[in-house]
C-alpha cells in the first residue's frame, strides 16, 4: 500500500509541473529534428513541452521556424533558457518538467551535470549517446541513487543502440513464446543504403573520446572488455569467440554476405549484454545460452577491405593528437552541421537479426530472424526514437519493469517503446523461412 501510495503521490506531483517533456539541446542538429518531429506529431494534443538550451536568440529561432512550417498546429513553443555549465540552471529547468531528453554531446563533456540534476529533482531522463565509456561512469556514479529515488536514466535512444537492443529483446520473446525456448547466438546485422555521412555532433563525440583516451581518464579503460557496461564480477567475465569485437571483414554464411565492422557495435554489444544482466530473473529473461554480437552489410569483399583500411586511417589520425586537431577542424562537419534533407529522405535501413534456437527439437526451426526497417536512422529516425522513448518514460513508467535505476532502452521501455516505434511508421517482422 506504501508504495502504490508513493507512486500516487509521484504522478501528482508530476501533474503540477509546469512541462512533462522538454528537449534539452534544441538548437543542435538532431535538437531541431527531434522538436520538429514534436510539433509535427504532437502539437495540438494535451503534451505540455518545451525547447531548452543555452542561446535564446537560437531557440527563438527555432520557435519562428516551427511556428512558420506548422501554424495550424502550433501557437506557442515555450522557451528555458540553462547552460551545462551551470548546475544551477540545470535544476531549475529540470524542476520544471517531468522529462528531460538530451541532445547535446559529447555527452562525457556536457551529460554529467544534466544526470546530476535530474536525480536532484526526481526528473526521469533519456539521451542518444553511443559513449559507452560515459555510460559506465554514469552507471557507476548513478545507478543506486537513481534505483533508490525511483528515477529513470536511459543512455542510448537513437541509432545508439535501439534497434540492436529492442531486436535481442523481440528475437528472445519469441523463442519463449512460439517454441518455449532460450535463444542461443545472436547476431545483428546493420544495412545501410543511401547517401549518409556523419553530423558534426556525432564528430566532435568521437574527438572527445579519443581526447579522454589520450589523457588516460580512468572511464576509458576497460572498454574493449565485451563486458564493460555490467555490473559485479560479470563485467571481467571471458568472452566467448563468439562474442569477441568483430575488426576484420569475414563472409558469414548465414546470410550468404560479406561482412565489416560495424561503428556501432563497440556500445551496442555491450548495452544488449548489460540488457541480458538486468533482466534475469524477470518475465523477459534472455536465458543463461544467449550471446550476441554484431556486425555490418558490406557490398563485395573488395568494399569491406576497402571500409577496413579507411576506418585504421582514420583511427590513427585521430590516436595522435596533432592530426586529430588538424582533421577535425578542416576536413570534418562543426556541432550543428549535418546531412541536408533531400539526402537523409533517400536513406533506408534494414537491422535483420538472427538467433540460434537453443535445443531445437525435430519440429523446431534452427534458427528466428527479426527485422526491423526505417527511413534514416542516424538522424530522422533517431529523433523519433528518442522522443517516443521519453513519451514512454512519461506515459508508460507505471508497467515498467524496474522502479528506477540507470538501465537500457529494452530493460526499461522494453515491448512499450516497440509498439510505440511500429505506430510511427518502424516495421518489426518475423519473416517465415
Amino acid at each position: 500500500l506504501d508504495s502504490k501510495r508513493e507512486e500516487t503521490m509521484e504522478a501528482e506531483r508530476a501533474k503540477e509541473r509546469e512541462f512533462e517533456l522538454v528537449i534539452w539541446g534544441a538548437t543542435g542538429f538532431t535538437g531541431k529534428l527531434v522538436s520538429e518531429y514534436l510539433a509535427k506529431e504532437y502539437s495540438g494534443g494535451d503534451l505540455r513541452w518545451a525547447i531548452a538550451g543555452r542561446d535564446e536568440a537560437k531557440l527563438k529561432k527555432i520557435v519562428d521556424e516551427l511556428l512558420l512550417k506548422y501554424p495550424t498546429r502550433l501557437k506557442n513553443v515555450p522557451v528555458i533558457l540553462a547552460d551545462s555549465g551551470n548546475p544551477q540552471s540545470l535544476v531549475a529547468m529540470t524542476g520544471r518538467t517531468s522529462v528531460v531528453i538530451s541532445t547535446v554531446g559529447p555527452f562525457a563533456k556536457y551529460g554529467t551535470e544534466l544526470v546530476r540534476a535530474c536525480l536532484k529533482t526526481k526528473t526521469h531522463y533519456a539521451d542518444i549517446t553511443g559513449e559507452a565509456t560515459w555510460v559506465k561512469s554514469i552507471i557507476n556514479e548513478f545507478h543506486e541513487t537513481a534505483e533508490k529515488e525511483g528515477v529513470y536514466i536511459i543512455n542510448c535512444c537513437g541509432m545508439d543502440c535501439i534497434p540492436s537492443d529492442l531486436n535481442a529483446l523481440l528475437l528472445t520473446n519469441r523463442a519463449k513464446e512460439n517454441y518455449g525456448k532460450e535463444c542461443s547466438q545472436v547476431r545483428g546485422y546493420h544495412c545501410f543504403k543511401g547517401p549518409a555521412g556523419p553530423s558534426g555532433g556525432t564528430i566532435a563525440s568521437i574527438v572527445n573520446a579519443f581526447d579522454e583516451a589520450a589523457a588516460g581518464k580512468s572511464a576509458t579503460r576497460g572498454v574493449r572488455k565485451p563486458f564493460f557496461l555490467n555490473s559485479g564480477e560479470s563485467q571481467n567475465r571471458r568472452a566467448t569467440p563468439f562474442e569477441q569485437d568483430q575488426f576484420l571483414p569475414y563472409y558469414d554464411p548465414q546470410v550468404n554476405r560479406w561482412c565489416k565492422l560495424s561503428l556501432f557495435a563497440m556500445c551496442d554489444n555491450r548495452i544488449v549484454r548489460r540488457s541480458h544482466q538486468l533482466l534475469k530473473g524477470t518475465k523477459n529473461d534472455y536465458g543463461e545460452q544467449f550471446v550476441y554480437n554484431e556486425t555490418e552489410y558490406a557490398g563485395s569483399f573488395i568494399g569491406a577491405v576497402i571500409w577496413t583500411v579507411c576506418i585504421a586511417f582514420f583511427f590513427f589520425l585521430m590516436s595522435v593528437t596533432f592530426t586529430r586537431k588538424l582533421v577535425h577542424k578542416h576536413l570534418l562537419p562543426a556541432p550543428g552541421q549535418g546531412p541536408k534533407e533531400e539526402d537523409r529522405a533517400k536513406v533506408q535501413y534494414q537491422y535483420k537479426g538472427i538467433a540460434k534456437l537453443a535445443n531445437p527439437s525435430g519440429t523446431d526451426p534452427k534458427t528466428i530472424t527479426v527485422v526491423m526497417k526505417c527511413g534514416d536512422v542516424g538522424y530522422t529516425e533517431t529523433a523519433k526514437m528518442l522522443t517516443e522513448s521519453g513519451i514512454s518514460l512519461l506515459r508508460d513508467r507505471d508497467q515498467f519493469t524496474f522502479k528506477g535505476g540507470v538501465l537500457t532502452p529494452a530493460s526499461c521501455m522494453g515491448n512499450h517503446l516497440v509498439k510505440r516505434l511500429a505506430a510511427k511508421g518502424f516495421v518489426f517482422a518475423f519473416p517465415e523461412k
